[in-house]
């Protein structure tokens, strides 16, 4: 899959500004890439390095999975505001948080594991994120492959039955045939053409 467009897909999915460490144009299977965020005078810091999986298939999956366990993101919830020992701990954070110049570089970050958003946390709202694509975000979810075109469609999402029948409309007025079927793990629809992977590009690209 295109480098730049899963970067697109993953800060849509994950609502952050996450960067794919690499310059392959196309995500690497079976090889260990490094995600950044955002940190200061527009450099970026590390965040976690995601092992890619050996298909393109369970890309997302494995992405996702990878950063619900992995990202370390300080969680406003976890700050008294009416400590009884300490009174308001959240108060001396607030600003530096809110601010876009300091947001991604304070004291927040290096604070420990306690105040982090949880897994739990972050599956929550990538589901939530994914739920709410509109049709032009959806498109990022479509990639070429050998056996044809794949979109990603777990968590599912009003977008989900509009994109499928969008791709279904652009094959039959291609006179292209095709059959749907599901990925292993059911994180993938599948349109399978099989022709051959450079003319699936082709396909895409046109849509």
């Amino acid at each position: 899959m295109n480098t730049q467009q899963f970067q697109k897909l993953i800060q849509s999915v994950t609502g952050r500004p996450l960067t794919i460490e690499t310059k392959s144009e196309e995500i690497e299977l079976e090889t260990k890439i490094v995600i950044s965020r955002p940190w200061k005078n527009g450099k970026n810091a590390f965040s976690f390095e995601w092992k890619t999986p050996k298909k393109e298939d369970s890309l997302l999956r494995s992405f996702i999975t990878a950063f619900c366990a992995k990202y370390r993101e300080p969680d406003p919830a976890t700050y008294s505001r009416n400590c009884s020992a300490y009174g308001d701990r959240w108060a001396g954070h607030e600003e530096a948080w809110n601010n876009p110049e300091t947001h991604w570089n304070c004291s927040l970050w290096n604070h420990h594991a306690g105040h982090m958003t949880t897994k739990e946390k972050l599956k929550a709202q990538v589901i939530a994120n994914f739920a709410s694509f509109d049709t032009g975000t959806a498109r990022l979810g479509f990639y070429d492959t050998h056996y044809g075109i794949g979109i990603f469609t777990i968590y599912g999402g009003d977008w989900v039955q509009k994109s499928l029948s969008a791709m279904s409309d652009y094959l039959k007025s291609k006179s292209i045939p095709y059959r749907n079927e599901l990925s292993d793990a059911g994180w993938v629809t599948r349109f399978v053409i099989n022709i051959d992977k450079s003319s699936h590009a082709s396909l895409l690209r046109a849509f």
